[in-house]
C-alpha cells in the first residue's frame, strides 16, 4: 500500500475538463461511485447526485429490529475478476467475509443441495459496500436530475447546467450534508443510472446544442428491464425453519417457479445470534404481472404464502415483513459497450446495462468510464485496480 499512499497524497494535476468546473456524476448506484472515487484519486473534483437518501443502487440493505437484511444484492461473488479486486480490502475492513453454509436448488422432484464457492456477504448489510466506495466524496443525496442543458460553446468557459429537483422527504435522524440545489453546473456530465431514466434524462437536452443525443437514445431505447418484488421478513426464533433437509441452509434458488425465485437467511451473515430474518425476492413473471400494483402488502402475502406451499416451512405468518418494489431489477438485453459517449459535449453514459447485467457490468462500466474519461482529457489513464478504491482511509492518508 505504500505506492499506493504516496499516489494519493500527491495525486496528479490532471489536465482539467472544460473551463476546470467540477465533473458531475449522476446516480449513486455501483457504477457511478466507482468513477467518482477513480477520478477523485486522479485528482478530478468530482460531485455525485442522488435522488434518493442513500447511496448503492441495488447495494441495498434495510434494518430489521436488531439485524440487517439485503433486498437487492446478496452477496459478492468472489470468483468474477474484478469483483475480487474489492474482496480483500473489503474483507480486512471488516466489510465483508464468506458466507459459508449450504445452498439448495428446488425442483420439482424436491430440494437439492448445490456447491457453494467464492460467496461474500457483509454482516453490516452489502450497503457498506456503497459506503466504503463513496468514502471522501462528495454525495449530494435527494438531488434528482431532471433536465440536462448541454455547454453553450459561445459561454466563456462553456459548462453544463444541470436541474433538479428533491423527491424525497428529509429524515430528521439523517439530516443532509449538502444543502438542496434546483440548479447545479458542471464542466462534464457522467450519468450512471438505468437505462429508462437515462433515456427520459437524455431526452431533455436540446438535440441542436447535442446532435448526438439522437444517436444515444436510439441506442438506450431498446434496453429492457425485468422488474421484482423483494419480502424481507422477521420469524420468532422458535419457529421451526430448519428441518433436518435443510439444516444450516444459507439459500435456495427457485429458478424454475413461476412465483418465487430465491429465498435468503438474511440473519446468517450476521455473527452474533438473533431472530431469524429470511429473504424472498419474486420471479421476473410474477413481477411483471404485478409491478403496478398499489397493495404491496397483498404483494408479501402471495410469496410468502407460495414459499411455504413449496418448501412446507412456517413462512407464512412472520412477525412483520416489508416489501419492496424494484422496476429495474436486472436487464435482460444488455449493450455490448462499457459506455456511451458524446465526446463534443463531455457526456458519458454507463451502467449495469451496458457489457453485462450483474454486479460485474457495474464494475466494468465505472471501470471503463473513469479510464477512458481520464484518457480523453489528456492524461496517463488510471489504474483499473478496484482495491484502491475501498482500501481503508487510514492506509491511503
Amino acid at each position: 500500500m505504500a505506492h499506493l499512499s504516496e499516489a494519493l497524497s500527491n495525486p496528479p494535476v490532471p489536465n482539467a475538463p472544460r473551463g476546470g468546473a467540477q465533473v458531475v456524476v449522476i446516480g449513486a448506484g455501483l457504477t457511478g461511485l466507482v468513477v467518482a472515487r477513480s477520478l477523485q484519486q486522479r485528482g478530478y473534483g468530482v460531485r455525485v447526485l442522488e435522488k434518493s437518501l442513500g447511496t448503492g443502487g441495488r447495494l441495498n440493505t434495510r434494518r430489521v429490529n436488531e439485524g440487517r437484511a439485503d433486498r437487492g444484492v446478496r452477496y459478492l461473488d468472489g470468483g468474477l475478476p474484478l469483483t475480487a479486486e474489492l474482496i480483500p480490502p473489503l474483507q480486512g475492513r471488516g466489510i465483508v467475509k464468506p458466507w459459508p453454509g449450504t445452498g439448495f436448488q428446488y425442483c420439482p422432484s424436491g430440494v437439492m443441495p448445490v456447491e457453494i464457492q467464492d460467496r461474500y456477504c457483509a454482516p453490516g448489510g452489502v450497503s457498506q459496500v456503497a459506503k466504503a466506495l463513496a468514502q471522501g466524496v462528495e454525495v449530494s443525496l435527494n438531488h434528482r436530475a431532471i433536465a440536462l442543458v448541454p455547454p453553450n460553446p459561445q459561454a466563456s468557459p462553456p459548462h453544463w447546467t444541470i436541474h433538479c429537483d428533491h423527491p424525497r422527504s428529509e429524515n430528521p435522524s439523517q439530516p443532509l450534508i449538502h444543502p438542496l440545489q434546483d440548479q447545479i453546473e458542471a464542466s462534464a456530465v457522467i450519468m450512471a443510472i438505468p437505462a429508462p431514466q437515462a433515456e427520459a434524462l437524455l431526452a431533455t437536452i436540446p438535440t441542436h446544442r447535442c446532435p448526438m443525443v439522437s444517436t444515444l437514445l436510439a441506442a438506450i431505447a431498446p434496453i429492457r428491464y425485468d422488474p421484482c418484488f423483494s419480502v424481507t421478513a422477521t420469524y420468532a426464533a422458535a419457529r421451526d425453519l430448519d428441518p433436518p433437509a435443510l439444516r444450516n441452509w444459507q439459500g435456495i434458488e427457485l429458478p424454475d417457479d413461476m412465483t418465487l425465485a430465491w429465498i435468503a437467511r438474511e440473519d446468517r451473515k450476521c455473527p452474533d445470534k438473533i431472530q431469524p430474518i429470511v429473504g424472498f425476492q419474486s420471479s421476473a413473471a410474477f413481477a411483471e404481472r404485478w409491478v403496478d400494483a398499489q397493495d404491496l402488502y397483498a404483494i408479501g402475502r402471495q410469496l410468502l404464502a407460495r414459499a411455504e406451499q413449496l418448501l412446507n416451512l412456517p413462512f407464512r405468518h412472520p412477525q412483520s415483513f416489508q416489501v419492496h418494489r424494484w422496476r429495474y431489477a436486472q436487464v435482460v438485453n444488455p449493450l455490448t459497450e462499457p459506455y456511451l459517449q458524446d465526446s463534443l459535449t463531455d457526456l458519458w453514459v454507463g451502467g449495469d446495462w451496458c457489457g453485462g447485467n450483474n454486479v460485474e457490468a457495474a464494475l466494468a462500466s465505472g471501470a471503463a468510464i473513469a479510464q477512458d474519461f481520464d484518457v480523453a482529457h489528456q492524461n496517463s489513464g488510471i489504474n483499473p485496480n478496484l482495491g484502491s478504491l475501498v482500501a481503508a482511509p487510514a492506509a491511503i492518508a
